[in-house]
Order: structure tokens, then C-alpha cells, then sequence
């Protein structure tokens, strides 16, 4: 459901704020930061978006069985795209 992509999306910026250094990433955390960040967006093309990331694909070694299937790609092993 939408709330649980929400909820999902909100502890993900904040786990990212907290173990991915600032000097390399900038996340819109303020109303303001998120305000600006839907408008050049939405000025691209993209409404709704507030941020976008290179195409790594980071190991997820917890993630639940029921994702796996959605998360396993061509790396052979579970990832978070």
C-alpha cells in the first residue's frame, strides 16, 4: 500500500542519512528540502520523485523470503537497487 512504501521510504532516508557519509550524498530531510526537491523534479518530468540514485546495487542480506524473488537480478545475490 502506499503508507507501507511511505513508512518504508522514510526509515530508509534516515538509515542512509546515518551510515552513508553527507560529503558524498545530499537527502532532502527538511519540508522545505522535500518541497524544492518535488518541484525540480516535477519540472523534469518526474512528480512525486524527490530524489534518484545511480544504478548500484547494494547486497540486502535480510530481506525477507517474500521479497527475494523482487530483488534477486542478474548479480545472483539479493540486492537493493
Amino acid at each position: 500500500s502506499a503508507e507501507v512504501h511511505r513508512c518504508f521510504f522514510r526509515k530508509f532516508i534516515r538509515l542512509i542519512c546515518k551510515h552513508i557519509s553527507k560529503e558524498h550524498i545530499k537527502i532532502p530531510i527538511t519540508n522545505e528540502e522535500i518541497r524544492d526537491c518535488l518541484n525540480e523534479y516535477s519540472l523534469a518530468g518526474f512528480p512525486g520523485c524527490i530524489g534518484s540514485v545511480d544504478c548500484v546495487h547494494i547486497s540486502w542480506v535480510n530481506c525477507p523470503s517474500m521479497l527475494k524473488n523482487l530483488h534477486n537480478g542478474k548479480e545472483g545475490y539479493t540486492t537493493i537497487e
